[in-house]
């Protein structure tokens, strides 16, 4: 238990020692002169360019899926005239 009071008293007194002139002066010295962006603003932007990317993806799959059905719709249009055609020929042949 005393461990705890002297180690509790050490950290307020050295809390209390610091003159608050001096912990300005000391956050004033870490500061650059040119101030940078917001944290805030760089997760907008990483939002933004995640939503772009994400419409772009969307757009590229519906085209790309109407694509391939338009093309797997003329594929199976050929296949069923060449049986169909191919089934009248042996028929008309028997004829």
């Amino acid at each position: 238990m005393t461990a705890v009071r002297t180690v509790f008293a050490f950290a307020v007194s050295a809390t209390a020692a610091q003159n608050p002139e001096d912990v300005a002066e000391s956050v004033e010295a870490g500061r650059s002169d040119r101030r940078g962006w917001r944290l805030t603003v760089y997760f907008t932007l990483l939002v933004a360019v995640v939503a772009v990317a994400a419409a772009a993806a969307t757009v590229y799959v519906f085209v790309q899926t109407d694509r391939d059905s338009r093309n797997a719709a003329k594929d199976n249009a050929r296949f069923a005239a060449h049986a169909a055609a191919s089934v009248n020929g042996v028929a008309i042949q028997n004829e």
